[in-house]
């Protein structure tokens, strides 16, 4: 297993005829390299998830400790 710590991670991933046109329709829109493109949306979305994963372990600590606690933000979980 890779550490967050190793400089290089390479991962093949296969897309669909669809989600290829996409990506590539859109990195183009972009003029973004794909590869860079799918390099940064991967990237966003795990950092989104550990925003996500941050948010509701914040909601839960208020819950248990009876703070009102915003959650809204969450509804698309």
């Amino acid at each position: 297993m890779l550490s967050t710590e190793d400089p290089e991670f390479n991962v093949m991933v296969t897309f669909s005829v669809a989600e290829h046109t996409a990506i590539v329709e859109h990195a183009a829109e972009l003029d973004v390299p794909v590869e860079a493109y799918i390099h940064q949306a991967a990237t966003r979305r795990a950092r989104d998830g550990q925003t996500n994963c941050e948010l509701l372990e914040q909601a839960a600590a208020g819950a248990a400790s009876g703070a009102p606690a915003a959650v809204s933000l969450l509804d698309d979980l």
